[in-house]
């Protein structure tokens, strides 16, 4: 317990990222699958991109949603990755757990694209129904590869 007190925020971050976590499916859906889809569609999985509004990340995060998951300069956003990937690893938790709760039991009846396009639709509101759909087939082929 005492070795991972005196690890700092970024390599606590790192040691979390380089373990395989086997608990990835929260809700029906590969967090790990999705992320990827994620990235591919808002940026082409470049870490370093930047938006037209000021997103940041491969993930296009906004500085609102970096503030709520870390006090880290959200500069940092394009310059440390496994932060970046951490804030977006725990934003998608969080947007599946809304979109759990939202729908109630219908959830479970929910295909995982479907599952795929609902929580693309929450991680960019302003996207067009076209994202959403293009995030959950991109999240089928890479849940697939597994």
């Amino acid at each position: 317990m005492k070795r991972l007190r005196l690890l700092r925020p970024a390599l606590a971050g790192a040691v979390l990222l380089a373990t395989p976590l086997r608990a990835q499916r929260i809700g029906g859906v590969d967090i790990e699958a999705l992320l990827r889809a994620l990235a591919a569609v808002e940026s082409g999985s470049d870490p370093r991109a930047i938006g037209r509004a000021g997103e940041r990340s491969q993930w296009q995060i906004r500085p609102a949603t970096w503030r709520q998951y870390t006090r880290a300069p959200f500069a940092a956003a394009t310059t440390n990755e496994v932060l970046a990937q951490l804030v977006a690893r725990t934003h998608l938790r969080t947007l599946l757990a809304v979109a759990e709760r939202r729908h109630g039991a219908a959830w479970r009846h929910f295909t995982p694209h479907g599952r795929a396009a609902e929580v693309a639709r929450r991680w960019n509101p302003r996207a067009p129904a076209a994202y959403a759909k293009r995030v959950a087939n991109l999240y089928e082929i890479e849940a697939a590869r597994k």
